[in-house]
């Protein structure tokens, strides 16, 4: 940030100016309580916080992409390209998840038109993998992620799960809980008109 200098640094570090210049040139490591000062000083949420910077005075929150490991991102230092910037009070309105757990995906195929389209963006909680109640669901074959209806199947042993989807040519299929992965819950769409 071009108005900002090192001694404004040292000052919300509690340094010496001397200190962030052996910081700046790896002559001393950055100190765990030093680092998440250093992050909120440039703006930036501390690691695992999904919050930004108020923009307008509204709070934020990043929404990554699904990957393919589901987690979060280590290091997280801000909105990448392929996120979204969401104001929080749309979510926690709509939602009650934690916005750390959801991720966006965007439909690939058409087995669940008219409901999901190919191409539209949906918003999926990945901190809920239980299929009761029924619902659409990211679910995954281990090659790819796909959207489809699932319904667990009561009293059934092994648990199982009914995976089904709006177009007629895909044939229902009931599967155990160990034959796939329940990547997450759909909890929003969008749209354009």
């Amino acid at each position: 940030m071009p108005d900002r200098t090192k001694a404004d640094l040292a000052r919300a570090l509690g340094l010496e100016p001397s200190a962030i210049s052996k910081i700046l040139n790896d002559a001393r490591q950055i100190k765990a309580q030093e680092y998440h000062k250093m992050r909120r000083f440039f703006g930036l949420p501390t690691d695992g916080e999904k919050a930004v910077a108020p923009h307008n005075g509204n709070a934020s929150c990043v929404i990554q992409p699904l990957a393919a490991d589901t987690g979060l991102q280590e290091g997280f230092s801000g909105p990448q390209d392929g996120d979204w910037v969401l104001p929080a009070d749309i979510l926690s309105r709509q939602t009650k998840s934690s916005p750390e757990s959801i991720r966006i995906f965007n439909v690939d195929d058409t087995m669940m038109e008219p409901d999901y389209r190919r191409g539209e963006p949906v918003l999926v909680d990945i901190a809920a993998k239980s299929p009761t109640p029924p619902g659409a669901f990211i679910v995954s074959d281990g090659f790819g992620y796909m959207l489809r209806y699932c319904e667990f199947i009561p009293h059934s042993t092994p648990p199982s799960v009914k995976i089904s989807a709006r177009n007629p040519g895909f044939e229902p299929q009931t599967l155990e809980l160990d034959q796939f992965h329940l990547i997450g819950r759909v909890i929003a769409k969008l749209q354009w008109t």
